[in-house]
C-alpha cells in the first residue's frame, strides 16, 4: 500500500476513536447533568446539609462543563482528522502516482519524437537513419505500454490510464514490426501516423483527468 493508504487508513481510525471517547464524554455529561438536576431538586432545610449539597452541586457542575468541553473537542477532530483522510483519498484518486506520472510524461516526448521523424519522411529525411532512431524509441514505447494504472486511482482514472498504456504498448509492438520498405510506403507511415492520433486523444483524457499541464510538458521539449 502506498503512503497515501496508510495515511487515510490511520486519519479514519483516529477519527474513529476521537468520534467513541467523544460520544462516552458526552453520554457522561448528560449523566452528571441529571445528577446535578436531581439534587438540584431537593428541598433540604437543614443547613449543613444544604451546604454540603451546594459544594456536590458545584463539583458536579465542573465535572459536567468539562465533560461537555472535552466530546466537543473530540468530535471537532473526528471532523477534522475525517475530512483528512477523505481529502487524502481524494487526492489519489485525482492525482498520478510516480511511476504513473514519469510513463506518462516520457510516452508523451517518445510520441511527438516518432510523429516527427514519420512527418518527416514525406519531406525527404533519409528512412535508413529514421528506421535507426526509431528502434530504442519503441522498444522504450512498448516498455512504457505494459505498465497497469495503480489500483489507488479512481475507477474511471485507472480506465483511462489502462487504455492509453494498451494504445502505447500496440503502436510500441506495431512500429517495431516496421521494416525499411514500409518506412518508404507512404499508406504504411500514414496509418503509423493515424495510430498516434488515437494515442494523442487518449493522452489527451489524461491529461484532463488528472490535471497535467501539456504547455509545460511542451516548453520541456
Amino acid at each position: 500500500m502506498s503512503i497515501l493508504d496508510w495515511l487515510f487508513i490511520l486519519m479514519l481510525s483516529t477519527s474513529v476513536l476521537f468520534l467513541f471517547f467523544g460520544l462516552i464524554c458526552l453520554i457522561l455529561s448528560i449523566s452528571k447533568q441529571k445528577k446535578f438536576n436531581s439534587l438540584k431538586s431537593k428541598k433540604i432545610r437543614n443547613k449543613q446539609k444544604k451546604k454540603k449539597i451546594k459544594r456536590m452541586l458545584s463539583r458536579i457542575k465542573k465535572q459536567q462543563r468539562k465533560n461537555t468541553q472535552t466530546s466537543l473537542l473530540l468530535f471537532v477532530l473526528a471532523a477534522a482528522t475525517l475530512s483528512g483522510g477523505i481529502y487524502a483519498r481524494h487526492y489519489q484518486q485525482t492525482h498520478l502516482e510516480t511511476e504513473d506520472a514519469n510513463a506518462i510524461v516520457q510516452s508523451y516526448f517518445l510520441v511527438e519524437e516518432i510523429e516527427k521523424d514519420l512527418q518527416g519522411l514525406s519531406e525527404g529525411s533519409d528512412a535508413g537513419r529514421v528506421n535507426e532512431k526509431l528502434a530504442d524509441m519503441t522498444s522504450l514505447m512498448i516498455t512504457y505500454g505494459n505498465k497497469n494504472a495503480f489500483g489507488g486511482l479512481s475507477t474511471d482514472g485507472q480506465k483511462k490510464l489502462n487504455r492509453y498504456y494498451a494504445l502505447v504498448r500496440e503502436f510500441g509492438v506495431n512500429l517495431s514490426n516496421r521494416t525499411l520498405e514500409n518506412l518508404n510506403d507512404s499508406t504504411y507511415v500514414s496509418n503509423y501516423l493515424e495510430d498516434i492520433k488515437k494515442i494523442k486523444k487518449s493522452q489527451k483524457q489524461i491529461f484532463e483527468v488528472f490535471k497535467v499541464n501539456e504547455s509545460a510538458l511542451k516548453q520541456k521539449k
